[in-house]
């Protein structure tokens, strides 16, 4: 999907709604306000526990935030790099290793591993 976003990026067909992204008057803006409507229609589908309206709407979050990276000369690459630096979320790392859940204190049994980027009070559990 990212080759084609480049394609269009490039090329900017008139009948490619890729393309008018990133010719659209409001600029970097129309994906911004993409990206936040996507979300909202996530978060709905999730509360609403509809698992074919949250793949739906996933889809759309991420085509989006492919284009915004891309609108920044950005790649895959650039994300995978900053996924591999906070690889103690999902590999070992002293005691702790597994996902990540929000958790009072009292519940978690692992170290804050607070770096800022999952919210002061996250926690990583073991598995």
């Amino acid at each position: 999907m990212f080759d084609t976003i480049e394609t269009r990026k490039r090329e900017l067909p008139d009948d490619s709604y890729t393309a008018s992204l990133f010719t659209h008057d409001k600029g970097e803006n129309a994906v911004l306000e993409k990206l936040g409507e996507e979300s909202t229609e996530l978060l709905l589908a999730a509360k609403d526990d509809d698992a074919e309206e949250i793949a739906h709407e996933s889809a759309d979050l991420v085509y989006h935030l492919l284009v915004l990276l891309s609108m920044h000369d950005m790649d895959l690459g650039d994300l995978r790099r900053e996924l591999d630096g906070r690889s103690w979320l999902w590999t070992a790392s002293g005691s702790c290793s597994g996902t990540v859940a929000a958790l009072p204190p009292a519940q978690s049994d692992c170290e804050n591993h607070n770096s800022g980027s999952i919210g002061p009070d996250s926690r990583v559990l073991r598995q």
